[in-house]
């Protein structure tokens, strides 16, 4: 049997994200780690323990594996964590579920673990459930999946002279890469309308998470950013068994 971990990563670049959950669990990091306003501390605290609470260990298993993924964004975020109106737009270019074949199938609300997550989130005042979406796959597929909102945005960016339209509040892409463990690619933009002091609409503010994690099979990983969280999870699926996860155990 595996063994289970949870493990948190703040954003990099511009607005640094918070590590602040990962001080308060204990977990090593470098450099400062200055403490945000006590209600955030707190909340991202208490999303780890939720995490540690539904990882739940993996069995050896074969070669189809279930992937988890939910998305979900803090309510006024610090806007020194945004992108500048000049970065470039992200290009995604994964496949919705539903074009993948028999190599990938979305999963029911019914069969995925992390619905009490979900719920919590979309209840919680401080935070938004964006996406919630699982499916499975045959280990070694390599093919990005599209992580898009349900909700748009109408907005516009003057710097890079893109009109008004409709586009999706998140969108994304996650990758999956197989070698000893499993790494996971997940880069999604966030969209958030923004209005003058007369409350007229004036923009949009952009905020990305990008980051890459190396996990293990029936390990759930929390990747945070000052604006946004996703929490993931990589389960081998019963009565088959790829190569790495024999490896773990």
């Amino acid at each position: 049997m595996s063994g289970v971990r949870v493990k948190e990563k703040g954003a990099r670049g511009r607005g640094q994200g918070p590590r602040t959950a990962a001080k308060l669990a204990n977990v090593a990091v470098r450099g400062p780690c200055p403490l945000p306003p006590a209600p955030f501390a707190f909340l991202r605290l208490t999303l780890l323990a939720l995490a540690l609470l539904l990882a739940l260990p993996a069995f050896a298993q074969s070669g189809r594996i279930q992937v988890e993924v939910l998305v979900f964004a803090y309510n006024n975020p610090e806007t020194g964590s945004a992108l500048a109106p000049s970065d470039a737009e992200p290009v995604y270019s994964g496949m919705l579920l539903g074009e993948g074949g028999s190599l990938y199938s979305a999963l029911p609300p019914e069969a995925l673990k992390l619905g009490g997550a979900n719920s919590a989130l979309a209840r919680h005042a401080r935070t938004r459930a964006l996406v919630h979406m699982g499916w499975q796959q045959d280990a070694g597929s390599i093919r990005a999946v599209r992580l898009r909102g349900s909700n748009s945005v109408r907005g516009s960016n003057a710097a890079t002279g893109a009109l008004a339209t409709e586009l999706p509040e998140l969108d994304g892409d996650l990758e999956l890469r197989f070698g000893r463990g499993v790494e996971a690619h997940v880069d999604v933009l966030l969209r958030l309308p923004t209005s003058d002091s007369a409350g007229r609409p004036s923009g949009e503010q952009r905020f990305r998470l990008n980051n890459k994690r190396i996990m293990n099979y029936g390990e759930l990983h929390y990747l945070d950013h000052p604006a946004l969280g996703v929490i993931v999870r990589v389960d081998p699926v019963q009565g088959t068994e790829p190569a790495e996860a024999q490896a773990q155990q």
